[in-house]
């Protein structure tokens, strides 16, 4: 009896389960068989939340059933959509504790995967000018970009901080940031001022042969000479305003095509349903921005947009800003997100006016021009 409540048993039976369906015939059926996938999502999200009961056994099924799940979701389209349809329904049932984590994880991990953002390495240098004004330096060079943050605004604060300079760390004007002899703004991706800006400045050689090993590809690390603003006398050097990241236009409707699931699986309404609840949730700070940047992803496609307006989403959002701009002075980034999402489905509704109108106005010549 000691071995079936730590989950000996249980191990067992999953063991053979894995046996089982490492047979390909046996493996085709499974998938092909309704609710057996929502059935064993059910189960593993039961094992999952043991708290009480929980042994080390017990974590060996929870961990032989996420490997399973991964195995049986990965295989094709088809998987996918199963395993996200499985876990829509499981996030209609299940609302307490860190579940609804998992499950929303589960599904933007499928459908709206983020892409791995290279690391570059950077080689941050003092003005020569400046050795008398700004003390110390920056003695870990090269720096990895995956680990200063994504923007030159990270790569400012990471100066502020390593030379103990934050009276400067919010003063956007205090530090200007050189690369190639130019300005960059501090709101620019790191990975766009390399490849823009430092790239072309490197011998075609040198980046034909990939020499140096700072960036991908076994580039150079780029250098980044950072100055007090001022002290040098009026800035000459030509600023870097923006850059346009050809990589971001891909058409929504073929890269999130699969969020049209949540559309026919009543998903998006689950998903307003949490919006609604958001601040009576005990895993609101882990939820919050899942809900939210999945829903954002999912208003990005028109199918998602005209079920969402369909559903009255724009009054639910619209209560939730409320309440986040009357409980903090300063916007919060739920707030922000909230507004973006609003933004997207006012944009859909004037489309679909214009469209009724156009029709209107269409049927309208028509039976002027019988008459």
């Amino acid at each position: 009896s000691g071995d079936i409540a730590q989950g000996y048993v249980l191990k067992q039976l999953l063991e053979l389960l894995d046996s089982l369906l490492r047979v390909q015939s046996i493996r085709n059926k499974f998938k092909q068989t309704d609710d057996l996938l929502g059935s064993m999502l059910d189960n593993f999200l039961h094992v999952q939340s043991l708290i009480v009961q929980k042994t080390k056994l017990t974590d060996d099924c929870a961990q032989l059933l996420m490997a399973t799940f991964s195995s049986l979701s990965s295989e094709s389209e088809a998987d996918k959509k199963r395993f996200c349809l499985s876990c829509v329904r499981a996030l209609h049932e299940h609302k307490q504790g860190r579940t609804p984590v998992f499950l929303l994880q589960q599904l933007v991990g499928i459908m709206c995967p983020s892409k791995a953002e290279p690391s570059y390495e950077l080689v941050l240098n003092k003005a020569p000018s400046q050795e008398e004004f700004i003390r110390g330096a920056m003695t870990k060079n090269p720096y990895a970009s995956s680990e200063i943050g994504p923007t030159m605004r990270d790569v400012k604060k990471k100066i502020c901080t390593d030379l103990e300079m934050q009276g400067l760390m919010d003063d956007e004007n205090a530090m200007e940031l050189l690369v190639n002899g130019r300005i960059v703004r501090l709101d620019l991706p790191v990975r766009l001022v390399y490849e823009q800006v430092w790239r072309p400045s490197l011998p075609e050689r040198v980046q034909a042969r990939g020499l140096g090993g700072g960036g991908p590809g076994g580039l150079p690390p780029m250098v980044v000479i950072y100055r007090l603003q001022g002290l040098d006398g009026e800035a000459t050097e030509p600023i870097v305003e923006e850059l346009r990241d050809e990589e971001e236009e891909v058409d929504p409707e073929e890269d999130l095509a699969m969020t049209a699931l949540m559309s026919e699986s009543g998903g998006l309404a689950v998903l307003l349903e949490r919006v609604e609840e958001m601040e009576m949730l005990p895993a609101r700070a882990e939820l919050e921005p899942l809900v939210l940047g999945l829903l954002y992803e999912c208003c990005r496609l028109r199918v998602n947009r005209e079920k969402a307006l369909s559903l009255g989403a724009v009054d639910v959002l619209l209560v939730q800003i409320q309440r986040a701009l009357q409980a903090d002075d300063v916007l919060p980034q739920a707030a922000e997100m909230l507004l973006l999402i609003v933004d997207q489905l006012v944009e859909e509704a004037s489309r679909q006016q214009e469209g009724e109108r156009e029709r209107e106005g269409t049927i309208v010549e028509g039976e002027e021009a019988g008459k």
